[in-house]
């Protein structure tokens, strides 16, 4: 596998190939995770001026 540095193709190998793809399995994951999550937290509060605003008021 490669990898576009700033600086030049790197190929990674074995191990290094290993890990950086556990790395970015965990972190799309982990980004995932906080997407699903984020449907949960949003609550309506009322006090979010997007929340008050009418169809008219944006004309």
């Amino acid at each position: 596998m490669t990898w576009d540095t700033q600086l030049r193709l790197r190929v990674l190998q074995g191990v290094e190939a290993e890990l950086y793809l556990t790395a970015l399995q965990h972190t799309v994951a982990y980004l995932w995770d906080i997407v699903k999550l984020d449907d949960d937290l949003n609550i309506r509060t009322g006090d979010s001026l997007s929340e008050r605003l009418t169809p008219t008021d944006l004309r």
